[in-house]
């Protein structure tokens, strides 16, 4: 018993470590694969408010074809007027066109400013969404977070696999060093 206390107290400010490193790793390309899952929606959302500020129809900025936003990877554009109702878009879900939260708009006021939310219509179909406000309304563009999820759930198994392959090396090392058989014999 007085072995296995000693091993551990030796070992336990390693595995604390070692946790927090494969926690921090872990979170830090979660982060960076989700703020990615953004980056095409930003330049559509923006371009999109810019055209819409300088005069185009709504109809001139979103695609023709609609996107099933449950089955496609495609991303979509919405367009909002200024009462909140949906002017134009190339999302639908279950066949009818989608209706995202307008309560978003508050934080996305007119002038290019932009919000990053992620939106659940309905259980199983995720969505990272840019909200980008201009002097007509808001433009919403979205697309879905399938793949990132898949990605991050890959993350976590390797973040995990790591972690463990970590705790064990620590516990060779710790046990080699001060619990080898001549280690044993002094005590």
């Amino acid at each position: 018993m007085v072995i296995l206390t000693a091993f551990v107290r030796r070992w336990l400010p390693l595995a604390v470590a070692v946790t927090v490193l494969a926690g921090t790793a872990f979170t830090i390309g979660q982060q960076v694969l989700r703020g990615d899952a953004n980056d095409p929606q930003v330049q559509l959302a923006e371009d999109a408010a810019a055209r819409l500020q300088s005069g185009a129809g709504a109809g001139d900025v979103t695609p023709s074809g609609q996107t099933d936003i449950a089955a496609s990877l495609a991303p979509w554009l919405l367009v909002y007027g200024p009462d909140r109702k949906l002017i134009a878009g190339s999302a639908q879900l279950a066949g009818k066109p989608v209706e995202y939260p307008t309560s978003v708009f508050d934080s996305a006021p007119a002038g290019g400013r932009r919000d990053e939310v992620t939106w659940q219509p309905v259980a199983g179909v995720r969505a990272a969404t840019v909200v980008v406000g201009f002097k007509g309304g808001w433009v919403v563009a979205g697309r879905s977070l399938r793949l990132v999820e898949e990605r991050a759930d890959n993350l976590l198994s390797l973040a995990l696999a790591g972690w463990l392959a970590a705790l064990a090396a620590t516990a060779l090392v710790v046990f080699a060093t001060g619990f080898g058989p001549r280690r044993l014999e002094e005590r």
